[in-house]
């Protein structure tokens, strides 16, 4: 049985996706309560997310998890902070490199466009998977966990999907520099 999961983090709260065998079996918000803040919030959404996910332990296949945007606003501190939760509690579930998924491909591999709308994410994840999905933070973490499970196994003919899976796990060559008029060889 193939198990893939896919988490849109952020500190007031944590999409989570978990597919079986090409089917949504868990979709769940995770929501911070306002009077957390630093560790405290940190450990309730370790907690939580470890909660949601140990009775598949051992059995992930492969996970996704959104990387920050090169635009992220807020403090990036505490960006790195949810996203290494994240981490640690996959690693401990088994999972020691999850998939990281910029926001601009996960848009790509859904929708065909990088900078779509959360509503043109909602209507995509309807078109190809014929699931509704009406809360952004669970769009995403869904479209996490089919990322996960395209680079995994590779079955989309859709064009989009498959442009974008290759982007994440096919390194760019580098180019080599031009050498400008400027430059000079003495």
């Amino acid at each position: 049985m193939a198990t893939y999961v896919g988490i849109d983090q952020a500190l007031n709260k944590i999409g989570v996706c978990v597919l079986l065998d090409g089917v949504s079996v868990s979709l769940h918000l995770i929501k911070t309560p306002r009077n957390l803040r630093g560790t405290e919030r940190l450990t309730f959404l370790r907690n939580q997310l470890e909660a949601q996910l140990v009775s598949y332990r051992g059995n992930i296949t492969h996970a996704a998890l959104e990387a920050q945007s090169l635009g992220s606003l807020g403090d990036i501190d505490q960006l790195g902070q949810i996203n290494g939760v994240v981490q640690i509690v996959l690693a401990d579930l088994g999972i020691a490199h999850p998939l990281l998924v910029p926001p601009a491909t996960l848009k790509k591999f859904v929708t065909g466009h990088g900078s779509a709308s959360k509503a043109r994410m909602m209507q995509a994840t309807t078109k190809y998977w014929d699931v509704t999905i009406e809360q952004d933070d669970l769009c995403d973490a869904h479209g996490l966990a089919r990322v996960a499970e395209e680079v995994h196994e590779q079955r989309s003919r859709v064009r989009h999907q498959i442009e974008a899976t290759l982007s994440l796990t096919r390194p760019r060559k580098k180019r080599p520099r031009r050498k400008s008029t400027n430059d000079s060889t003495l």
